[in-house]
């Protein structure tokens, strides 16, 4: 036993030094690289040098592919925010560093929008109507991913101001979030009061473990609170066998799970979904949604359970569609596959062409003649969808045959009159592949404004993908 304590201790402790010794490496490196610049700009009374020294790093993280550590990432980006930050001449600097970081380095996303709300709060006494209302929103947006950080730690009380705060931000403009931070803050209240209802229970079973407590408490976590995981925990001692056997396959299921486990637990979460308060009712159906949608994904024959699993599916999104705030599904739902349509104009007044092109779901087979859609720029498309669904990320495929750049704007729209920016790229070089993420939101429209080619009169776009759940790859 001594001896094994004593290998265990020694990996702990030789883990933490090559981790230490990882990160002073890290430092070394940063320092060698940039400590003299920084020096120079400290030792100045112009605040313009810092922040022309923020964004020579972030141009240096950009461009250099040698930067593909992410300590070092997070250094530089670090680095740029606080040199970027404390004047208003930087603040949009300061804000794309932390934009780059919460892309880039996922465990460090709730510190960087903590970072940009700070820096909007600054920002907006500085702005006037359209870009005031387009600051407020972004505010907004930030918020609710912050919120939406604290709901998944289960810190629903730290939640609702949060949520709050992104109210008022946007209170005065008629903008989808309204409903989408009503929608959030209702099942946020909802789950703060079952939380301490919770708290309660778990006192009795630690008093009085008796089946009923505990059964009590399993589907407190499992449907109000909709945790499966935190379900399973509290199996033990529970005596009903319907929970027995799909909590734990429920907490464990993912893409893995076979048609089989899919279709049984889309009919249990129906089933769950009748005894749900109203509120949780609708986690349910999205849960149920969600396991018959991987059933179709999987299961190719199209007998009489796929008709059976397709009937249940159109009922739940039915009301899913009445109830909530756009539908969140699996996978790219800008497909004309799916039911996405395209429509477009250019600057010389016909059409675009080719716009069914940008929703094919063909990612790799273009050239320099097919493939793509086209149009003399400035040109506007909108891709619209089969239904409103909750996005939370589209992506774009420009045409990247060579080296050109194909600057634009992309807009999103819950019901094809009124449109929000979510990114403005009008003014810098993207290319190729370009990936935009924002705050969950209903989307029936997507309308892309290509603004200009750095090569020639025509706007090339391969194609448009659209995700309510952000792909792994």
């Amino acid at each position: 036993m001594g001896s094994l304590c004593q290998r265990t201790f020694a990996g702990i402790v030789g883990f933490a030094l090559v981790a230490c010794a990882q990160a002073l490496g890290d430092q070394s490196a940063f320092n060698g690289a940039w400590s003299e610049k920084i020096k120079q700009v400290a030792a100045t009374s112009d605040h313009a040098d810092d922040i022309d020294l923020a964004k020579e790093m972030l141009t240096v993280v950009k461009e250099a592919s040698d930067v593909t550590d992410v300590s070092m990432k997070v250094l530089i980006y670090n680095k740029a925010f606080e040199l970027a930050s404390p004047r208003p001449g930087g603040y949009l600097t300061a804000w794309e560093a932390m934009a780059a970081l919460a892309d880039q380095v996922p465990d460090q996303r709730v510190v960087a929008h903590e970072k940009i709300a700070a820096i909007l709060v600054k920002q907006m006494p500085r702005t006037r109507g359209a870009q005031k209302q387009y600051v407020s929103e972004t505010l907004a947006q930030t918020l609710i991913l912050l919120s939406d950080a604290k709901v998944k730690a289960g810190d629903y009380a730290d939640a609702i101001p949060l949520l709050n705060r992104a109210r008022s931000a946007v209170v005065k403009y008629r903008t989808p979030l309204i409903d989408l931070i009503k929608e959030k803050m209702t099942v946020v209240s909802h789950r703060n009061r079952v939380a301490r209802q919770v708290d309660r229970l778990k006192k009795e079973v630690l008093d009085n473990p008796t089946p009923d407590a505990l059964q009590r408490l399993v589907k407190m976590y499992l449907i109000e609170l909709d945790s499966p995981s935190l379900a399973n925990d509290y199996l033990a001692g529970v005596q009903d066998e319907s929970l027995l056997q799909h909590v734990p396959q429920a907490a464990i299921a993912g893409a893995d799970a076979d048609e089989k486990m899919c279709r049984q637990l889309g009919k249990w979460y129906e089933s769950l979904a009748n005894q749900a308060s109203r509120v949780a009712r609708l986690d349910m159906l999205k849960r149920a949604h969600g396991f018959y949608e991987t059933f179709l994904e999987k299961h190719q024959d199209n007998g009489i359970e796929r008709l059976q699993v397709t009937t249940r599916l159109s009922r739940i999104e039915k009301e899913l569609s009445v109830n909530v705030a756009g539908l969140v599904v699996k996978g790219n739902v800008a497909l004309g596959s799916r039911g996405a349509t395209v429509s477009g104009t250019s600057a010389r007044g016909n059409r675009s062409t080719q716009g069914k092109l940008m929703i094919d779901g063909n990612k790799t087979e273009y050239d320099s003649h097919a493939g793509f859609s086209n149009a003399y720029w400035p040109c506007v498309w909108d891709v619209t969808l089969a239904k409103t669904f909750k996005l939370s990320e589209v992506r774009v495929l420009l045409w990247d045959g060579d080296s050109r750049s194909y600057p634009y704007i992309l807009e999103v729209s819950a019901d094809g009159k009124k449109f929000d920016v979510v990114v403005d790229r009008s003014k810098g070089e993207p290319k190729s592949w370009q990936r935009v993420r924002f705050s969950p939101r209903p989307v029936r429209v997507i309308r892309l404004r290509g603004i200009s080619n750095s090569r020639n009169s025509g706007y090339h776009v391969v194609e448009i993908e659209a995700y309510c759940l952000t792909p792994r790859s």
